[in-house]
């Protein structure tokens, strides 16, 4: 061009290599060249590919041992990996992939995680998979087979609640909003008030949403009135 700098055309590029110029001929004159002694390293970047993104559900209610899986990666190689939990993005982390080529993002707790991408110097690969990451279930809510509001007499105190027994599951029961007892389906009530119960699994650390409720009250035992006894 009028700058004096010569185009040359390549055509695609698709893998890294050295190219040498070793001669130039002159268009206008094409009898006449010049030997030049250069070259350029043409680098090509390729772009970042994620194969498939994968969540791992935590282990208790509450935790924070879930795990999103992010396969198809370079091998033994530190990426730099952002992503946003509930739309809200995350601080971004340097994790090392693993010999099969797939890196971790652990720690993680109950949430919608998506917007993930990887860089690696200046290339970078993303993914618009969204990846769920539950609690494990809740129990069901206690049963009984007794009425969920009682009167019973004084006399009658300790009263005996019960529930129908859950398998693998505890009950902990509840006075007026304080733990009572726990790890067992029946409970000997000393006074009246509120009583709740609810579901507990010991391994996952899972409580029912709600708890069952008996309101019970004391009814004061009737009085027998002396009665004046009269001889005829």
């Amino acid at each position: 061009d009028t700058a004096g700098v010569a185009s040359l055309n390549t055509g695609p590029l698709f893998n890294s290599a050295t190219y040498s110029l070793v001669r130039v001929k002159y268009a206008s004159v094409p009898e006449c060249s010049q030997v030049v002694n250069g070259s350029a390293i043409v680098t090509i970047k390729q772009m970042l590919d994620i194969s498939s993104v994968q969540g791992f559900n935590t282990t208790k209610c509450g935790g924070s041992d879930g795990l999103v899986t992010i396969s198809g990666l370079q091998t033994n190689t530190s990426y730099s990996v952002s992503y946003s939990k509930n739309s809200i993005p995350q601080q971004t982390l340097l994790v090392t992939t693993s010999t099969a080529g797939t890196l971790q993002i652990t720690g993680l707790s109950k949430g919608s995680y998506n917007n993930f991408v990887i860089v690696l110097g200046s290339c970078s690969g993303s993914s618009s998979t969204t990846v769920v990451i539950s609690d494990p279930p809740t129990p069901a809510l206690p049963t009984s087979p007794q009425p969920s509001v009682i009167n019973e007499c004084a006399s009658n105190f300790p009263y005996l609640l019960n529930v129908n027994a859950q398998s693998g599951v505890e009950m902990n029961w509840y006075k007026d909003g304080s733990l009572i007892a726990t790890k067992q389906n029946s409970i000997n009530a000393i006074t009246g008030g509120l009583y709740e119960v609810e579901a507990f699994h010991f391994t996952s650390q899972c409580a029912s949403t709600d708890r069952l409720k008996f309101t019970l009250t004391t009814v004061p035992n009737p009085s027998i009135p002396d009665v004046p006894v009269k001889n005829f």
